[in-house]
């Protein structure tokens, strides 16, 4: 691939691409910046056309309403935002009552009705850690919402993940199902004197039963220091889970490159409710 275009970023989270008005969008989510910065392509490059004041964004994501209008949804480390699209004014406005307060907040996902044959659209967050006193607790309440028609988050469950990172949605023989990627407590010493380790921990795969998200027997992806994931179909129609890992530094490492992984794990009806190793 070759180089088509260079952005400036502020320690640059998550890109989200979409269309708005038949022309292609890049929502960039600048952790450090405090904003998330929209660009707009012109044919050629894409162009800086709206800077979105929010704190500590990680990521974003678009929802498009049953009535065609267009949602940008941005998760925070606060306080997850909601702006929606005013045709009128030519940018994305703000919607102050739908603030969601999201301590650790890692990612959102927006799980569209249009794509899963289900009654609603959902909007997941996942959510690193708990808040303190706790802080060093890595069990935190992960949120699902569901969207009205209205134009509204409502509130739907919460699920226990550890270390929350990165989230992922499927569809196998008309049922959804959903996986938190837990990344679990990365373990390290200031000084350097003991080797930095991820825990090994498991990911549990939920399905959507009528009125919420169950955990599947026994489904689940074991990894360890979780990255992201994404699911994939191969040419045979078979599909697949990716899940990368993150920095693993053993003894006998430099302390600097460590292991990096990537592992694809068959998503079939037959494996889903099995453990699949990393």
């Amino acid at each position: 691939m070759l180089e088509a275009q260079e952005l400036t970023t502020h320690a640059g989270a998550s890109a989200k691409a979409f269309q708005l008005n038949g022309q292609p969008h890049l929502a960039v989510a600048n952790t450090n910046g405090n904003n998330v910065q929209l660009y707009r392509s012109n044919g050629v490059s894409f162009e800086a056309i709206q800077s979105l004041s929010v704190n500590t964004p990680v990521a974003a994501d678009v929802l498009v309403n049953s009535d065609s209008s267009t949602y940008l949804i941005v998760a925070s480390q606060s306080v997850s935002k909601v702006f929606l699209y005013d045709s009128d004014q030519g940018a994305f406005v703000a919607q102050e009552s739908m603030d969601l307060d999201t301590p650790f907040a890692t990612d959102v996902k927006v799980i569209p009705k249009e794509e899963t044959g289900i009654d609603y659209t959902f909007v997941a967050f996942s959510i690193y850690k708990a808040v303190e006193p706790e802080i060093e607790n890595y069990e935190a309440e992960s949120a699902i919402y569901y969207w009205s028609p209205f134009g509204s988050l409502v509130p739907l469950q919460t699920i226990l993940t550890t270390g929350a990172a990165k989230i992922e949605y499927f569809t196998s023989d008309g049922s959804l199902y959903v996986i938190f990627g837990n990344q679990a407590a990365y373990r390290y010493n200031l000084i350097l004197e003991q080797p930095l380790k991820y825990e090994d921990i498991e990911s549990p795969v939920y399905k959507f039963e009528g009125m919420g998200f169950v955990k599947t027997s026994g489904g689940s992806v074991r990894a360890t220091g979780l990255t992201d994931l994404k699911t994939f179909t191969g040419e045979d129609g078979t599909m697949y889970l990716a899940v990368s890992q993150g920095l693993d530094r053993l003894p006998e490492s430099s302390g600097v490159d460590g292991t990096n992984a990537v592992a694809i794990t068959s998503a079939q009806k037959s494996t889903l409710g099995q453990h699949a190793d990393v």
